[in-house]
């Protein structure tokens, strides 16, 4: 297991040589397949907030007439659900300001400064890692150059996301609550 990021990194390896110098054991293979353990680490999961039920006959699924998608026939098949907003969690938010690290991290992007933006948006991590929109941010400024590190953040935020929904859950995070995006953010990315 490594540490990176703060979550901890399980890999499988296939080992080609192990040996012991120094009396410290050593191991060289290839990695098979990794995987994060984001449980591991003992984080809170974030709140999640009941909002009634969720009824697809109530959704736009397309102009009437038009043919609908085979995906779209499945949601609505399996009919009603409860909805639920996650926790979104940004520290040093202050809303009695509009102060948003988030919105200052997009602004120093756009104006090309990436060091800026990357160093805002890594401090959110380390003053709480369970800030997804952290994690999608960093994937989308890592995206166009470095992929890899691009799914490594996202893959981070839907980890930790998933630790807050049960093993059966069953319910939706609707892209209409505000505090679903990131979330919802990651799982795209």
């Amino acid at each position: 297991m490594s540490q990176n990021w703060g979550q901890v990194q399980i890999a499988t390896i296939k080992p080609a040589k192990e040996w012991t110098y120094g009396g410290n054991p050593y191991l060289s293979g290839d990695i098979e397949a990794s995987r994060l353990d984001a449980k591991a680490i003992g984080l809170t999961p974030l709140r999640l907030t009941p909002f009634g039920d969720w009824d697809p006959t109530d959704e736009y699924w397309g102009e009437p007439g038009d043919p609908m998608e085979a995906w779209a026939k499945k949601i609505i098949k399996r009919g009603r659900r409860p909805q639920f907003e996650m926790e979104q969690v940004i520290p040093g938010e202050d809303p009695d300001d509009c102060s948003d690290p988030i919105i200052e991290s997009n602004e120093k992007k756009d104006a090309g400064d990436y060091s800026a933006a990357y160093d805002i948006l890594m401090g959110l991590c380390r003053a709480d890692l369970r800030c997804l929109d952290a994690h999608s941010h960093l994937g989308n400024l890592s995206f166009d150059t470095r992929p890899k590190y691009a799914i490594r953040h996202y893959e981070v935020g839907v980890r930790i996301g998933e630790l807050s929904l049960p093993a059966d859950f069953s319910g939706v995070l609707p892209w209409g609550m505000i505090d679903n995006r990131p979330f919802l953010r990651c799982l795209n990315g």
